[in-house]
């Protein structure tokens, strides 16, 4: 399962721009120390927790948004041509 995992985040950042990646990391870990107040900072867990969860996140929405859509859904049939 690790190695699969893996797989997808190397992927993804083939997928996602470098910079909107980092970007979105760094909006992540800004928000982790704002909800603590600024205090007792942790500057590199903060990084690397919000570059965990981005990763998940983007993740997520990938593997949603490349599944296939299943036959005779007429509901979801409309929303995935909606979509693309």
């Amino acid at each position: 399962m690790e190695k699969k995992a893996e797989k997808m985040r190397a992927l993804l950042r083939l997928v996602v721009k470098k910079e909107v990646r980092r970007k979105m990391i760094a909006e992540a870990a800004y928000y982790r120390a704002e909800k603590r107040g600024f205090q007792n900072g942790d500057a590199v867990g903060n990084w690397l927790a919000a570059e965990a969860a981005v990763d998940q996140k983007l993740m997520d929405a990938f593997l949603y948004y490349t599944q296939p859509v299943p036959k005779g859904n007429a509901e979801m049939v409309e929303e995935y041509a909606l979509l693309n």
